[in-house]
């Protein structure tokens, strides 16, 4: 009898071990693969939100007990500004409520996801990598098959604008440079799961590939360029060096500007809109008053206050959040390539070229990668095996 009294309380702890796994491994289930599931066209509330809901709300009700980590902290102080900021400030609520709860993800991935065995993880992110193609596809197929008639005219004499009637009109994005910055986050995040982690996702990446030529977005193609240049050639160099390359290529790309570019970039008007927006910045900067450069005009208001949407991912979290909301965003960037040893400029690297010259605000795909980078160079996950018998 004491043999089994011995027994029976290893053997519930061990049941109670499984099915707080199952649950917690079913509960981000519905979090992680589906984080790409946005809509910002044709449906008000985008599903991964309503998906979130629920996996929140049953991670939170089985396990209440804060984790609490300097890792959370600048996330943490990130959504409490903007939800205050931006309340009192009246920005559109659906626009500065998507910045929030896009940084939600990461607190909650961190928090719960580091639970999870690493065969479990990676099983959850091989099915965000697989959904999050399939999904791009899905959105690749529309544009393509129902371009904007409006732009056709300029495919019959030859103008290089003719792209513009397969950019628009997708069922995620408005703009194909959106679904350009969706698909390099999920590309450089496969890009850091093959070299770091040794896993080979070949059909993703070269379908990925294919989609991100067929948004016919030149920032995108830019950043995957630039962004495997650094990841193949230059992360592991220091800090001198990168100063130095500035430099050079700051003042050679100067005088090919002046001498070779100027006029063809003149002529282009979505190049031109980019340079405008140096010009309109400065006067909104001469003008602005101490507290809107500190705490910014509201998320989505710089279309109405500039006549023009800031572009620049930069500019944008300047303008509408102010000084206070650029720095704690670029904190945490730089906190997140401390603590991952680099390794999350994988994925900044990438997105912060590509975003110079589009943004978009709601991105918990960009926020769920990080996260799982940060865990897997972290090793916070707990690597204990429960067999069941």
């Amino acid at each position: 009898m004491k043999v089994v009294q011995r027994i029976l309380p290893a053997y519930n702890v061990n049941l109670f071990v499984i099915g707080r796994e199952k649950l917690m491994h079913f509960a981000l289930g519905l979090i992680i693969p589906f984080c790409g599931f946005t809509s910002h066209t044709i449906l008000i509330v985008p599903p991964t939100l309503v998906l979130f809901f629920i996996g929140s709300l049953l991670l939170f009700s089985f396990n209440r007990k804060l984790y609490i980590s300097n890792s959370l902290i600048i996330p943490a102080i990130a959504i409490l500004y903007f939800s205050v900021t931006q309340t009192f400030i009246g920005a559109p609520l659906g626009r500065y409520m998507g910045v929030t709860f896009a940084i939600c993800y990461y607190l909650v991935v961190v928090f719960f996801a580091r639970q999870l065995t690493l065969q479990k993880l990676n099983s959850l992110v091989s099915k965000f990598i697989t959904y999050s193609t399939l999904l791009l596809i899905i959105e690749c197929i529309w544009r393509i098959t129902h371009p904007q008639t409006e732009y056709a005219v300029f495919e019959e004499s030859g103008d290089p604008r003719w792209i513009y009637q397969y950019k628009f009109g997708g069922l995620m994005y408005v703009d194909s440079n959106a679904v350009a910055i969706h698909i390099i986050i999920i590309l450089f995040f496969i890009f850091y799961m093959e070299i770091e982690r040794g896993e080979q996702r070949t059909k993703s990446k070269i379908a990925l590939i294919i989609l991100l030529v067929l948004t016919f977005s030149r920032a995108g193609w830019v950043g995957a360029f630039l962004g495997w240049i650094y990841i193949r050639f230059l992360r592991k160099q220091k800090f001198t060096f990168y100063l130095i390359n500035f430099l050079f290529f700051s003042v050679t790309l100067s005088l090919f500007y002046k001498l070779y570019l100027q006029q063809k970039i003149e002529s282009d008007l979505s190049f031109q809109s980019k340079l405008d927006i140096i010009k309109v910045v400065y006067k909104y900067i001469s003008d602005a008053s101490l507290s809107e450069l500190l705490f910014g005009i509201g998320f989505s208001n710089s279309s109405e206050r500039l006549g023009i949407y800031a572009h620049n991912f930069f500019m944008v979290f300047f303008i509408e959040s102010g000084i206070f909301g650029l720095f704690i965003i670029v904190s945490m960037f730089v906190q997140l390539t401390v603590a991952t040893n680099r390794k999350a400029l994988f994925i900044i690297v990438p997105f912060l070229i590509t975003t110079l010259s589009s943004s978009i605000t709601f991105m918990p795909f960009l926020y769920v990668s990080l996260a799982i980078i940060f865990l897997l160079e972290k090793t916070e996950i707990q690597k204990i095996e429960v067999s069941a018998k």
